[in-house]
């Protein structure tokens, strides 16, 4: 039988579930008959006046207790599968306590979101929510009634011990329960079972009950018909949960056959999962998870998250680890070898390390501003490494087309749109109505082909776009600039970024010329020009100390002077008259200057895009380029 022929016989299979839960159903009403039928036999010898049934079977009797019995089971039911609906696949990953996988620095946690979002962009579903459950078993799950609301959780231990193709597997094979809609009908038994089990706490309570009306309210506790009658219900709920359990090994067992056929179908590599089963075999963990709430849960989980107790595999929510192998690989003779678990640990984060760690950054390149200046006029080895890593980010059909002087003009309309829908819809409206040039139609061709433009990529692509944008004649240069300024003020809100872009287009034009200075000015004349600039900065710093930022950042330049805490309200083009008579200083005091601004920037530690971008754009200004630096500069070291 081949994997197809698997994936049918599973799907065929799915009816004979139903049936059993029908048959579970049946069979816990009639328990709950016999139940409620030997109280009533037991009860009048400890309470007076009560008559004995005549006959065992009783069909009135027979039709209440069964219609409460199953009202009390739907209710049950109903309830779960509600409180399921409300929180999706997410609320189940958040119970066991797991924590959702964001922006992170982690190689291995960045390898995990890489695998997760292939598998989504290959198989054309949303892509999950990816949380991360802190337990050393291996395993993984997913969860979620509808595709927007799909949640898949890793553990970490299969994070580390598993090599990347074969935790691809294991994606793979959650990915196959999204498509299959098995992780909806996994929720749904979920709800159904629950109420199944509900028989339990009915005997726990009846148990536990405090007094009744026959006896006395002297004595603590149940009456002692109720009693027994609560431990009846409780050996009727036993019954259920081990129905529920049986319902669940059923289920999960074909389920889990079909997903490892898909995923070997959709990687096309059955070494990845087929090798992934046999690390958890060998793995002294095994796919064991640690969580109070597994009993409910386990079946929805890629391996065998409770521990079993018995050598038959009867009540596992999985089949047997072996045959699962034998099934992906026929050549498997069952020998499953242990894991020299420190050196597959190592190789896995080597390898994680290598290949997803997030570009070099400051940390590693400059600890502290002086190192942030020694790279300006001289880049490096790892500069031109970030230079590489963002041009990959750049579409290829989208890089063929920036040589053409038309496409640049668009590109650069297109990186200047506003994240907000609305303010995007006016500025393309600018578009077709300032620049006739069929403009529009190739910002929307652009942004087809870049949904998902990346803050970091703004500034190569512009640099990239400059020289074709120089060939515009003299008219287009002009409808090109007012088109530009719109954009930029579309949102009335102009950053420092924006501005300086707008004005170095203007340079780039000839529409402003820089001044070639025979005599340089010193910068301690150009106090007031200093603080204009400073205060713009300080304005993009995160901190709630700008001021004393600021402060410090003067006293390097003007270490004699006193001088004054606060932040001035100078416009934006009092900026670019500072910067325009600022760039008439030595290449010593712009240097002052340029150390002053870097450590503005760094001094709250949490640098932006934007932030590195308009250091970069002040320096070119000023004549003195900067190289490409990183987000998540460490300002641990700053100046003294």
């Amino acid at each position: 039988m081949d994997f197809f022929q698997y994936q049918a016989a599973a799907k065929r299979n799915t009816f004979w579930l139903y049936v059993l839960f029908a048959v579970a159903m049946l069979t816990i009403v009639v328990a709950v008959y016999a139940v409620v039928t030997l109280s009533l036999y037991l009860l009048p010898l400890l309470v007076r006046d009560m008559a004995v049934p005549t006959q065992f079977w009783a069909f009135d009797r027979f039709v209440m207790v069964s219609l409460s019995t199953v009202s009390l089971i739907l209710m049950g039911s109903w309830y779960k599968i509600r409180q399921l609906k409300q929180g999706g696949g997410i609320a189940i990953a958040q119970m066991l306590g797991g924590r959702r996988l964001k922006a992170s620095k982690d190689p291995l946690e960045r390898q995990l979101r890489n695998i997760v979002e292939e598998m989504a962009i290959a198989s054309g579903v949303p892509t999950p929510a990816v949380f991360i459950l802190e337990q050393r078993g291996i395993n993984a799950f997913a969860a979620g009634y509808a595709f927007h609301d799909t949640a898949i959780a890793v553990t970490r231990g299969a994070m580390e011990v598993l090599s990347r193709d074969e935790l691809q597997g294991v994606i793979a094979h959650e990915f196959s329960h999204i498509l299959h809609g098995d992780t909806g009908l996994k929720m749904q038994m979920m709800g159904l079972l629950h109420g199944i089990t509900m028989i339990s706490d009915v005997g726990i309570l009846m148990i536990a009950g405090r007094s009744s009306v026959s006896y006395s309210g002297r004595m603590r506790g149940s009456h002692p018909v109720i009693m027994l009658s609560g431990v009846l219900f409780f050996a009727v709920g036993l019954l259920g949960m081990l129905a529920a359990d049986m319902i669940k090994a059923a289920m999960s067992r074909q389920r889990e056959y079909l997903a490892d056929a898909s995923a070997v179908q959709f990687t096309r590599n059955p070494e990845g999962i087929g090798n992934a089963l046999k690390v958890i075999g060998g793995y002294q963990a095994g796919s064991r998870l640690q969580l109070p709430e597994m009993q409910q849960v386990s079946h929805l989980f890629f391996g065998e998250a409770l521990k079993v107790w018995w050598k038959s595999n009867w009540w596992a929510s999985h089949p047997p680890l072996i045959s699962r192998i034998q099934r992906i690989d026929p050549r498997f003779r069952g020998r499953i070898a242990k894991i020299d678990e420190p050196s597959v640990r190592a190789k896995n984060q080597a390898f994680a390390i290598s290949h997803f760690s997030p570009p070099p950054n400051a940390e590693t390149l400059q600890q502290n501003v002086e190192q942030v200046m020694q790279s300006i006029g001289e880049p490096d080895a790892q500069h031109l490494n970030r230079a590489h890593y963002l041009m990959q980010q750049i579409p290829e059909d989208i890089h063929d087309l920036l040589s053409d002087t038309f496409v640049a003009k668009c590109m650069t309309y297109f990186l200047l749109l506003d994240s907000n829908k609305e303010i995007s819809w006016q500025q393309m409206q600018m578009i077709s109505t300032l620049d006739a040039s069929q403009a529009l139609a190739e910002v929307l061709r652009i942004r087809s082909l870049m949904p998902n433009m990346r803050a970091e990529l703004k500034l190569p692509i512009l640099d990239i776009v400059s020289p074709q944008l120089s060939e515009l004649s003299a008219e287009q240069q002009c409808v090109f600039l007012d088109t530009l300024k719109k954009l930029i003020a579309a949102n009335r809100k102009v950053s420092l970024f924006e501005y300086l872009l707008y004005q170095n287009f203007l340079y780039s034009f000839g529409f402003k010329g820089k001044k070639s200075p025979n005599t340089y000015i010193p910068i301690a004349r150009m106090k007031a020009e200093v603080e204009i600039l400073l205060d713009r900065v300080c304005c993009m710093n995160q901190t709630n100390k700008p001021r004393h930022m600021k402060a410090k950042a003067l006293a390097q330049i003007f270490p004699n002077e006193k001088v004054k805490q606060g932040i001035g309200k100078s416009n934006l083009k009092d900026v670019i008259k500072a910067l325009e008579k600022l760039n008439v200083c030595s290449f010593e005091d712009k240097k002052k200057l340029l150390q002053a601004i870097v450590y503005c920037v760094l001094s709250d530690g949490l640098v932006s895009t934007e932030e590195l971008e308009t250091m970069r754009l002040i320096s070119m200004m000023l004549g003195c380029p900067m190289p490409l630096l990183y987000e998540g500069i460490n300002p641990s070291q700053l100046l003294n």
